[in-house]
């Protein structure tokens, strides 16, 4: 078991385990608010965002075509993304309980720091970009988003 002071990063009860058994709940939540922004009725989350209008580049017949983002687009491509996120989380929790004896078998002492930490920073950027991010769509639905233009 790895332990960086008293904290235990892959083990049954380590931190790993704790992110993986939140994380593991949340891809269904975000596909469950993709799904309502996707089939909202109401007109005023059709219509461009206020300026400065956030852009996408999307692909038309094979020209790049940048295009003002209305507010059913921004937040399904943040659901979407979050959505993609999380399984990436979860995927990546399960892979470090399962690899991390056998990966710490075949290197040496000296470098099993080196990639635990490097792994942690990835997982964990990855993590609270995922806290970050769910926040700003939870503000944008509960309240932006419920606000007339300027």
């Amino acid at each position: 078991m790895k332990q960086f002071g008293p904290v235990s990063l892959y083990a049954d009860g380590g931190i790993i385990s704790k992110v993986l058994s939140f994380v593991q709940g949340l891809p269904g939540f975000y596909i469950a608010a993709l799904a309502a922004i996707a089939t909202f009725n109401k007109t005023d989350i059709d219509k461009t965002m206020p300026a400065p209008a956030p852009k996408i580049d999307i692909m038309i017949q094979g020209q790049s075509v940048a295009i003002e983002l209305t507010r059913r687009r921004f937040l399904c491509s943040m659901f979407a993304f979050l959505t993609a996120e999380s399984l990436i989380l979860i995927v990546l929790a399960i892979f470090a309980q399962t690899a991390y004896l056998p990966i710490r078998a075949i290197i040496s002492q000296s470098w099993q720091i080196w990639v635990s930490g490097l792994f942690s920073l990835f997982f964990f950027l990855l993590f609270w970009q995922m806290i970050v991010a769910t926040f700003w769509g939870l503000f944008y639905l509960g309240d932006k988003l419920h606000q007339p233009d300027p």
